[in-house]
């Protein structure tokens, strides 16, 4: 009799292996770049298969030669306006590290403690690089800030299929110049001591290739995420724990390009990021981003504040914040361009700042990190929305995703 019972579930699931299968057939992306990190951290640029996904949503991947049947969640860090599809993940587990390995990363065997930033180049094929005419200063140059962020040309954004961060050489030379810049910073990001002020990188010339031969990938979403509601607020708040950042990326991204082509008719009118980071490594990958706010006037719009939570080195040192700063008690100097401070945030006032700045509004916060920090901050988050509306008729709408 258990038959009757089970067959329904089963067939269920069955039709919806095979419409997966079938569906994510026709969205094998084509890889345009793949950029290793420091701390384990893998970008993944593809071709966009995908029709209508919302900031902050996933998408499930699928590498047929590590497995037909595993499908992994991974969020979306590039803006729905873009053409190219951007994946940042973070090497942890059996599958992320096969995925990396065909992917041509070389982490070693400690993927968090890795230091290494660098394009990977088509090694079979070495003369098949595609070709970047920007009229910016080349990445990695002393002229031009550390272009790592997560979204093709930000000069050509939402108009070429060009993935960003892509140069030509002149020759193999160029290429181990650039690797070893790269190698030389990442050294220092590892130092568990890290002097964040110096984070600079060496003049080089990386070059990525379209990456003809590497491993099949299917995409199969999107698939909906606590993030995508952000802009229905007209003030929000992104918090984001190390590698959690990437549902605020692609927020940021979003904006940006709201900004630059459709200012008069942005909702937004306050966003607030916190981010707190560990290793120094994980600010690589949205470096730029975060720099490129200010460069670009949305520094009225955006207030962007990292929390370095790490050992710092002797050289730098944290001094005092300004009197009454309810955002940090001790800041550092960094090359983000944003402001730094060290410890944890304290989010009771933080909340309180904010809630009490903006009366009669209801306010997003958006978090993406750990369970505990997730519970900690749902609750600092519900007892400040009870004292808010009672003061001056402010709402906290707390939205959270885990890993």
């Amino acid at each position: 009799m258990a038959y009757k019972y089970l067959s329904g579930p089963i067939v269920v699931y069955g039709i919806d292996r095979i419409y997966r299968a079938v569906r994510s057939a026709f969205a094998k992306s084509a890889i345009y770049a793949v950029i290793q990190h420091p701390s384990g951290i893998v970008e993944l640029q593809l071709d966009k298969k995908i029709i209508g996904h919302r900031v902050g949503q996933h998408v499930k991947l699928c590498c047929p030669s590590i497995s037909l049947l595993q499908w992994h969640a991974m969020t979306i860090t590039s803006a729905p306006e873009e053409k190219l599809l951007t994946i940042h993940f973070r090497v942890n587990g059996g599958w992320t590290h096969a995925l990396s390995r065909q992917l041509g990363c070389e982490f070693g065997p400690d993927p968090p403690g890795s230091s290494i930033q660098r394009p990977i180049p088509n090694l079979t094929n070495p003369a098949n690089v595609v070709n970047h005419q920007s009229p910016i200063t080349p990445l990695y140059s002393p002229d031009a800030y550390n272009n790592s962020e997560t979204s093709i040309d930000p000069n050509k954004k939402g108009d070429d299929m060009q993935p960003r961060n892509t140069w030509t050489s002149n020759g193999g030379d160029a290429l181990d110049q650039a690797n070893t810049s790269l190698a030389n910073r990442g050294r220092a990001a590892s130092n568990p001591a890290i002097d964040l002020s110096q984070m600079e990188m060496s003049i080089g010339t990386p070059i990525i290739s379209d990456a003809a031969n590497m491993p099949a990938i299917f995409v199969d979403g999107p698939y909906p995420a606590p993030t995508e509601h952000f802009f229905e607020y007209k003030v929000g708040i992104l918090i984001a724990a190390g590698i959690g950042i990437t549902p605020a990326a692609a927020v940021l991204q979003s904006i940006r390009f709201q900004w630059r082509h459709q200012r008069d008719q942005m909702h937004q009118c306050k966003v607030y990021l916190f981010w707190i980071y560990r290793e120094a490594g994980v600010m690589e990958c949205f470096k730029d981003l975060l720099k490129s706010l200010g460069k670009e006037g949305l520094d009225t719009i955006v207030e962007a504040r990292t929390y370095f939570t790490g050992a710092l080195s002797e050289a730098c040192r944290s001094r005092p914040a300004q009197a009454k700063d309810p955002f940090g008690e001790e800041v550092i100097d960094n090359a983000i361009g944003t402001t730094s401070y060290t410890g944890r945030p304290d989010f009771g006032s933080i909340f309180q700042a904010i809630g009490m700045h903006h009366s009669n509004c209801r306010i997003g916060t958006f978090l993406c990190g750990p369970k505990p920090m997730a519970r900690q901050i749902r609750r600092t988050a519900h007892r400040w929305d009870r004292r808010l509306r009672k003061r001056n008729n402010t709402m906290i709408d707390f939205h959270s995703e885990t890993f």
